[in-house]
């Protein structure tokens, strides 16, 4: 916990936290690459590295993670309503590259309800599966809405594969205009926005 002011955070060697829990004011931006970063908190700015896991505020927290970072980290975004960036800062490395579905997202982000994709995309015939379980993971509900933006240039909503799990069904799959909406029988309900 770095407390007020800008401080530089190093977790060296092991699994370490990084912990926003009690802090006054929300995570309002930065960027994580692999286990290492900026974390913005108004005016401030930590520097983080060798950092593993990743706890933010109760209120409503911003946050970017390169792809690189989804192998590496975990992220609880706690109360609010809290959204993460996922971008391709490296070059090259997007989502289909890097092996990343619905299934990762859950073992990364906890309490998260807004993930935007825009910066970055998959290629081929690639297709971003993700279930109703999966976004139960990342929501920590069981029930909610989670909400992931696209590029449709780069990821159409045609791209998302939506998949059944735990008995649950699709009870509907609707597009319309830019707006692809999922819902399970579970609760769990997919907004797509490109």
């Amino acid at each position: 916990d770095g407390g007020t002011g800008s401080d530089s955070l190093a977790g060296g060697s092991g699994n370490d936290t990084v912990d926003y829990s009690t802090s006054g004011s929300s995570v309002s931006g930065g960027v994580i690459t692999g286990t290492s970063g900026t974390i913005n908190q108004g005016s401030d700015t930590d520097t983080v590295s060798d950092i593993e896991d990743y706890q933010l505020t109760g209120s409503d927290d911003l946050l970017t993670f390169d792809v690189d970072a989804l192998a590496a980290a975990t992220l609880d975004g706690l109360g609010g309503f809290d959204s993460i960036t996922v971008v391709d800062t490296a070059g090259g490395t997007n989502l289909t590259s890097a092996g990343i579905d619905g299934v990762d997202l859950a073992n990364v982000f906890n309490n998260v309800e807004y993930i935007d994709f825009s910066g970055t995309d998959l290629t081929g015939a690639d297709t971003f599966d993700i279930g109703n379980d999966d976004i139960g993971g990342v929501l920590s509900a069981g029930s909610g809405t989670l909400t992931i933006a696209v590029d449709q240039s780069k990821i159409a909503l045609a791209d998302v594969s939506v998949l059944t799990q735990s008995g649950a069904t699709v009870t509907s799959d609707n597009v319309s205009g830019d707006t692809r909406t999922v819902d399970w029988s579970d609760g769990i309900q997919l907004i797509l926005n490109g």
